[in-house]
């Protein structure tokens, strides 16, 4: 909303004015239907340190313009390169009317969340080229039993529960509040708390 407020009063100003006016950034770091040149603006232009894209609609990112034939090689090296911890880069001619100086940005996080149906998923994890160039072999993969026709919506239980009042919800929170109050250009060390939970991703890290 702040983004918005700044934006319209801007478009207000005499052309002179704003000129001299730096231009608003949205500094969301929520984005669900997006390409690998905006999320990297984001970091590079906007300044962002973290930024954590969800969809639940897996066509929207696998048969979306970044994933086409063209772009898709360059697109998954990107977003290895991000996973490894790279700086984002990105240099473009100083010469046309959307020239920027900013073409680096460092210690940048991205959290990719996709979730889809079986008959988007399935060419996916089969690609060749999302296999090989290193992108699945680096994805936490899960196929959780289908809950369709067994959740529980209308239980006494379920419609009289206090979101503020659960302990679950509270902890989860609370950690929530930790990780964003570290100082800037910190990160939180979080190792694995469960030897269970470690060995199969290490297991698929050595194949």
């Amino acid at each position: 909303m702040d983004y918005l407020d700044s934006y319209k009063d801007r478009e207000t100003l005499d052309p002179k004015q704003k000129a001299l006016s730096p231009k608003p950034k949205n500094q969301s770091f929520i984005v669900t239907d997006s390409t690998i040149e905006a999320v990297t603006d984001k970091f590079i232009l906007d300044g962002q340190k973290d930024v954590f894209w969800s969809t639940d609609e897996a066509g929207q990112f696998f048969n979306g313009h970044s994933m086409k034939s063209e772009t898709a090689i360059s697109s998954v090296s990107s977003l290895i390169k991000l996973w490894d911890g790279s700086s984002v880069s990105k240099l473009r001619s100083q010469r046309g009317k959307s020239a920027q100086d900013k073409t680096n940005a460092y210690d940048a996080r991205l959290t990719l969340d996709v979730m889809g149906q079986r008959v988007v998923l399935e060419p996916a994890m089969t690609n060749p080229l999302l296999i090989n160039q290193g992108f699945l072999p680096r994805a936490l993969l899960a196929c959780p039993k289908s809950n369709q026709g067994y959740k529980d919506y209308n239980s006494l239980e379920r419609l009289n529960a206090d979101p503020y009042g659960s302990w679950i919800l509270i902890s989860f929170w609370d950690k929530c509040r930790q990780l964003l109050a570290i100082a800037e250009n910190e990160r939180a060390n979080m190792p694995y708390t469960d030897f269970n939970a470690k060995k199969p991703w290490w297991t698929i890290c050595k194949r």
